[in-house]
């Protein structure tokens, strides 16, 4: 029987953060967390040129609409928890130990130094939903995000009487060195989707 491509997607029960390397491949251990609040990944785009020209009578004799052109994908996104580990990640800030504790530092001002700014993929996991409960053959949607760079920790510090909520702004890419390690395929698209079994939907880390 095909599969049910049409299925409401829901919430996001797990959520995979993986370091990039600068050519685009994964490096180190992934963190994986059951704490992301939101993800919105918007495009953006430049217009193209509008060519209008009138005769002498004022009516239009010649016009053209150029092409847009999408430049990236701008992201948002918020975790529940304020993890140094994932903070780190993100940013390029410092965990600091001190056994057992462990806390974090921002980054350095100044610059932001391109050739070793951060840079991960993102992978989530979405419930799709079938007449009320789970599907039973694919009951969840892998969604990837293989390049997220331009990252800025736009939630900084708050202290207020409400949790903090690490939030970040990224831009996302196209990636094509990237694999995950669960769908081996190269999906290198901005962003992709593909239904999944409960099996590959990984175990939280922290």
């Amino acid at each position: 029987m095909a599969e049910d491509h049409t299925l409401p997607q829901l919430m996001c029960v797990r959520t995979r953060f993986t370091a990039l390397n600068n050519a685009g491949a994964m490096t180190g251990t992934p963190y994986v967390t059951a704490a992301l609040i939101s993800l919105k990944a918007t495009p953006n785009v430049t217009e193209g040129d509008k060519i209008e020209e009138k005769s002498a009578a004022g009516s239009v004799c010649a016009s053209y609409q150029a092409p847009n052109t999408t430049n990236w994908y701008d992201v948002e996104l918020q975790v529940c928890t304020p993890d140094p580990r994932l903070r780190a990640m993100m940013t390029g800030g410092t965990v600091l130990s001190d056994t057992p504790r462990s806390g974090y530092a921002a980054p350095a001002l100044g610059a932001v130094d391109i050739a070793t700014a951060p840079a991960v993929s993102i992978e989530a996991w979405a419930l799709r939903i079938n007449a009320g409960s789970p599907d039973t053959d694919s009951p969840y949607a892998w969604i990837a995000l293989p390049k997220v760079t331009s990252i800025v920790d736009t939630g900084g510090l708050e202290l207020s009487n409400t949790a903090q909520k690490p939030t970040f702004s990224a831009k996302a890419y196209e990636n094509s060195a990237w694999g995950s390690v669960d769908f081996p395929v190269a999906y290198d698209r901005v962003w992709q989707w593909i239904p999944c079994t409960a099996a590959d939907v990984p175990t939280a880390t922290v």
